[in-house]
């Protein structure tokens, strides 16, 4: 399901890369500044204090320093990335919308007969979707997570190195376990929208017929197969709903665990002389922030389950054998010629 989402995907992006790798950079860079360098920055004023050395002069610098973060980022930063985004998405649902109609157009009649309009419009309008949510995940939740980690584990290193090991440890073990549950759901999602979209051709489908020989009496023949339909999305939904609350119970239990442990070691560390208040600070902000980037991540991955199980059923469609190809080998070129009429009335 995944690598078939993803190869169309990647093909889409084609023409947006240089785009989209400027955003990335763009993005990097204000979480960085944003997240890390400034509570790198109070530390050193946490720091000051604890030495007693604290000035006028420091507090000024420390002062701009911190400003100039918080105002290249949240005020300017964010606003700039959401501006790049924006022209991203809106560009790529439009060469999306164009390319997969002009597949549809494609197809012949008997692809027409085999399929429910309804359905095949609503897999259609997922489809679409699907990509723009992918690009929406990538920029605001897969790259700041990436990010969160690799930053974090790294400047921690070089003040409570046995810290940032664990931590790192910690985090893998935590994300090899995700992405094993996320392949659990998968096909769960995956059968959630096909129902879904069943029933939605089955509407379609039965609006129609409804509409057409209503003074037969078709209501309750279609109600009757709607019914059926939409108790098997309410199963299958139950399954995946089951499935996720185990996923998140453990999400949870996690999170809280690595919220806990950073306080503890940073009361023993602090205790025993180890580390400056200035290391506190930072230990408990950046576990902070990871926390939150870890448990989201777990939302994020379900959201992904889903984006591309809805997208499943179009590409289903799209990978049909049921299109016109013009199989012959003459090449019909114009030169001239005309049109003459016999016999025509005046």
């Amino acid at each position: 399901m995944y690598k078939r989402f993803f190869r169309y995907f990647w093909r889409y992006l084609d023409g947006y890369k240089i785009k989209v790798l400027i955003t990335l950079l763009t993005l990097v860079t204000v979480i960085v500044i944003g997240n890390f360098i400034s509570p790198i920055i109070i530390a050193q004023f946490f720091n000051h204090i604890q030495a007693g050395d604290l000035t006028f002069e420091i507090s000024t610098q420390l002062i701009i320093y911190y400003a100039f973060s918080q105002l290249s980022t949240t005020v300017f930063g964010w606003r700039l990335l959401s501006w790049m985004r924006w022209r991203i998405g809106l560009g790529l649902e439009k060469k999306v919308f164009n390319d997969l109609f002009d597949r549809m157009s494609a197809k012949s009649t008997n692809f027409y007969s085999d399929n429910f309009s309804g359905s095949i419009t609503s897999n259609f309008n997922k489809f679409v979707g699907a990509i723009d949510a992918v690009i929406e995940m990538l920029f605001w939740n897969i790259v700041p997570l990436t990010v969160t980690i690799v930053s974090t584990v790294v400047i921690l290193w070089f003040y409570f190195w046995q810290y940032a090991l664990l931590l790192a440890i910690l985090v893998i073990i935590y994300l090899a376990i995700i992405i094993y549950t996320t392949k659990v759901i998968a096909d769960k999602s995956k059968a959630v929208s096909k129902a879904t979209s069943k029933r939605t051709g089955l509407l379609s489908d039965a609006i129609s017929n409804i509409t057409l020989v209503k003074s037969y009496g078709r209501e309750k023949t279609e109600k009757k197969s709607l019914s059926s339909q939409s108790e098997t999305v309410k199963q299958k939904g139950l399954i995946q709903m089951r499935q996720h609350l185990v996923n998140s119970l453990f999400y949870s239990s996690t999170t809280t665990a690595f919220a806990i442990l950073a306080f503890a070691l940073a009361a023993i560390a602090t205790q025993n002389n180890w580390i400056a208040v200035g290391t506190v600070y930072i230990m408990l902000s950046y576990s902070v922030n990871l926390n939150g980037h870890l448990w989201n991540s777990s939302n994020v991955f379900r959201r992904l389950n889903q984006t591309v199980g809805r997208a499943d059923p179009m590409i289903d469609l799209l990978e049909s054998e049921d299109i016109i190809h013009d199989k012959s080998s003459k090449k019909i070129r114009v030169s001239a010629g005309a049109i003459e009429f016999s016999k025509v009335l005046e």
